[in-house]
Parts: C-alpha cells; structure tokens; sequence
C-alpha cells in the first residue's frame, strides 16, 4: 500500500474517532466520586485509538518525505496486519454506538482474532481459536468492566 493510502486510512479513523469523542463527551465525566462510570471504557478505546494512529502516523509522515525524494518508489514491509487492526478497532467503535457492547465486542474479537490466525494452516484449529475467542473475549470484557468494575455500557443507537 502506497504511504499516501496508508495516511488517507488513518486520517480516516481518525476522523471515526472524532466523531466518537463527540458521542463519549455526550455521556459524561469518566470518573464520579472516585468510581468509573459508563463513559469510562468509551475514553479507554479513544486513547487506544490515537495512540494506535500516532504510532502509525509519524513515522510515515517522515517516510513520505523520503518517497518524494525517491520518485513515489514503494516502501517495502508495510504492516497491514496494523491497518487491518486499527481499522477493526474503528468498526468496533462504529458498531458500538450503533448497537451497544455485545455485538461490537463480538465483531471486534472476531475481526482480531482471524488477522491473528490467518497464518495458521490448520483450518480446523484456526477457527476454533477464533469462535473459542469471540465467545470469551467478551464475555471476560463484560465481566471485567460490568461486575467488577461496575460500570454499565452504553446502550446502543439501534439496540
């Protein structure tokens, strides 16, 4: 993927990621007396989402300089595994506050966990880690962040 393609994604997520400020801002302070509330996991995948980006985005806003200087000649090793995930990432933030956590969260481990096991040969053991995973993932999440943390996800826009 050519750097300037690489940027417009990114700057496309983040643009998604904006837009998901303005949705998390609309449900409050993350912390109240001392406790999370139900904004504070929306404000945890804001900084994981613009930190992935920041990582991603300014060593490529040096590498354009030197394809410029290299005539637009490709870069070799792009990591699109990274994309792949950000961009999972960005679904999950869509689905999220379209139709609440479960059916982010089943997408988002989804998405993740087939990038992770693509490599895998053995068809049969890939997808078990990956069902093995979707089912889990957010089960522990929602365990996590609801039990024991008490704090109770946003309902969706749809659900």
């Amino acid at each position: 993927m050519h750097i300037r393609k690489e940027i417009s994604v990114i700057v496309g997520i983040l643009v998604l990621t904006a837009i998901y400020i303005i949705g998390a801002l609309r449900l409050g302070a993350p912390m109240y007396r001392g406790e999370p509330t139900e904004s504070t996991f929306p404000w945890i995948i804001i900084i994981v989402m613009l930190t992935a980006c920041s990582i991603k985005l300014f060593p490529l806003m040096k590498k354009i300089k030197v394809q410029q200087a290299l005539d637009e000649e490709r870069i070799k090793g792009v990591n699109i595994s990274f994309l792949l995930g950000i961009a999972g990432l960005s679904a999950f933030i869509a689905a999220f506050l379209l139709f609440g956590y479960w059916i982010a969260a089943i997408i988002l481990t989804f998405v993740t966990s087939y990038i992770f096991e693509a490599h895998n040969e053995n068809k049969k053991k890939k997808w078990l880690y990956i069902i093995v995973l979707t089912v889990l993932i957010p089960i522990i999440g929602y365990l996590f962040y609801g039990t024991i943390f008490n704090i109770h996800f946003p309902k969706g826009l749809l659900f």
